[in-house]
This record gives C-alpha cells, structure tokens and sequence, in this order.
C-alpha cells in the first residue's frame, strides 16, 4: 500500500467515526439551515471548511451593518444583494465554494 493509499483509507476510516459523523450531520444541519445547498457527498473536513466560510461571510456583513435574518438566501427582498450569502453552483466543489464565499467576505471588508 503507498502512503497515499494508506492516507486515504485513514480518511475513510475517520470519516466512519460515529462521533464525527454526529458533528458532521450536525454542521449540516446548521448550513441547510443558513440556505445552503449540499449534495450529501461533502467530507466532515469539507463541511467544517464552507462553515467556516460562512461564518466569516456573516461577521463580514455583521461588521458593515447588515441584518443576517433580512439578507437571508431565501430572501425575497434583500436589503442589498452584496450581503447575501452566495449560492453555491450545481458543479461547485465545497472548497471552490468556500473559497467564493471568503472571496465575498473580503470585498465586503473593503466597504466599512
């Protein structure tokens, strides 16, 4: 077996962990709940990675006076769409995606 080999079967076997599958499922709960969309094939890394993602995008918006609940994804009338969160695209890596959203983090920092 190669390292790499052994590297990845040491993934799935973390993966396994019933504890970490209870965080995971946990994490993505609360991103379903924040409107994102995931497919179900997102490692537990991958999800602490677009929380993380999300959270800074939050306290981005939080910062410059955004209202979390009124910039909602499912929101009809967003007080500005810059603060909303980005939706992610069907062919849309978790990291890509958490990368877009850090991206819309950091230009929002250069509004205050």
């Amino acid at each position: 077996m190669t390292l790499s080999e052994h590297r990845d079967d040491e993934r799935r076997h973390l993966d396994r962990d019933p504890e970490r599958e209870r965080v995971a499922a946990n994490v993505a709960a609360t991103l379903t709940a924040r409107g994102v969309e995931l497919t179900g094939r997102e490692t537990a890394d991958q999800l602490a990675d677009v929380l993380s993602a999300v959270e800074q995008f939050e306290a981005a918006v939080s910062e410059i006076g955004g209202d979390r609940m009124v910039n909602d994804p499912r929101s009809s009338q967003p007080e500005d769409e810059a603060f909303v969160l980005p939706l992610r695209a069907a062919d849309e890596s978790p990291g890509q995606y958490a990368d877009r959203i850090l991206r819309a983090a950091r230009r929002l920092r250069t509004l205050r």
